[in-house]
């Protein structure tokens, strides 16, 4: 007696596996991005604290990441810009889409943005200091106009949905409230 498995066996385990890796393969990637964006969120977070104790203490905000009570040098260990002492954008040192970079200043929105090498350059969570209220950003300049989509996909699957006015260095901020 043959103990082998047939050509039309093996063709249907294929088949199936197929169908289950097409099912779950989408899935997975939207639980990475979900997990990465509630990590910028949560650096936005942190960040938009203590630029909060910042001017409470000093009457203004500051664009050196340095000057605030956060400790971020484990989690982005890379320093990407900085002037005179003053840090003004740091990396997390990963390439691809875990790049997340945390920017203070220096004529781009502050809070915590995918980096220049992922899938959503620019895009992230922060506030404008002339805007107070802070929520996800979407950088509209070229060439990441074709994310934006996605992007707000991904804000909406976390179920924020509102749009605060207006546009400042080419991006727009999506309210988290």
């Amino acid at each position: 007696m043959n103990k082998a498995f047939t050509l039309i066996e093996l063709l249907v385990v294929v088949l199936i596996i197929g169908i289950l890796a097409a099912i779950a393969v989408p899935q997975y990637e939207k639980a990475v991005l979900r997990a990465r964006t509630a990590e910028m969120l949560v650096w936005a977070r942190r960040y938009w604290d203590a630029q909060q104790a910042y001017k409470m203490a000093n009457g203004s905000f500051t664009n050196c990441l340095n000057d605030l009570d956060l400790d971020y040098s484990s989690a982005f260990p890379e320093e990407l810009a900085s002037s005179s002492g003053c840090v003004t954008k740091v990396g997390s040192g990963q390439h691809g889409w875990k790049d997340i970079q945390l920017i203070g200043g220096g004529g781009s929105p502050r809070g915590a943005v995918w980096g220049p090498s992922s899938p959503y350059p620019g895009h992230g969570f922060g506030f404008f200091p002339d805007k107070e209220p802070w929520g996800a950003l979407v950088k509209l300049c070229a060439p990441t106009t074709s994310n934006e989509a996605g992007w707000r996909k991904i804000i909406k699957s976390m179920g924020y949905t509102r749009v605060i006015q207006g546009n400042q260095w080419c991006y727009a901020q999506y309210n988290l409230e």
